[in-house]
């Protein structure tokens, strides 16, 4: 076993060290893949809630299109929520006695 001069040595400690700490700022350093896994988890959620918000719009798009094109939706929907009636039609009202 050969023994190497103290600047060899330290060298090679410096190096240890300067290498330790690049891999340290890579992995956890400000952009490192800590970072970076937090960033594509955060992106997927943001991709899920979009999808969301589009499947919702398309809903809405398809009932504006019933609303505007489709007398029996628009019927329908005038006797649901505004309790409309039609013209040859009777309404009975039943009271229960107390």
């Amino acid at each position: 076993m050969q023994i190497r001069p103290l600047h060899i040595t330290l060298a090679a400690i410096a190096a240890a060290i300067i290498i330790g700490s690049l891999g340290y700022l890579i992995v956890y350093g400000d952009g490192g893949w800590r970072e970076l896994d937090a960033k594509q988890r955060e992106l997927a959620d943001i991709k899920d809630e979009n999808q969301q918000i589009e499947n919702e719009n398309i809903r809405i798009y398809r009932k504006i299109d019933r609303l505007k094109n489709d007398p029996e939706y628009i019927e329908n929907t005038a006797r649901q929520e505004l309790k409309l009636i039609g013209e040859d039609e009777i309404v009975f009202t039943i009271k229960q006695s107390e």
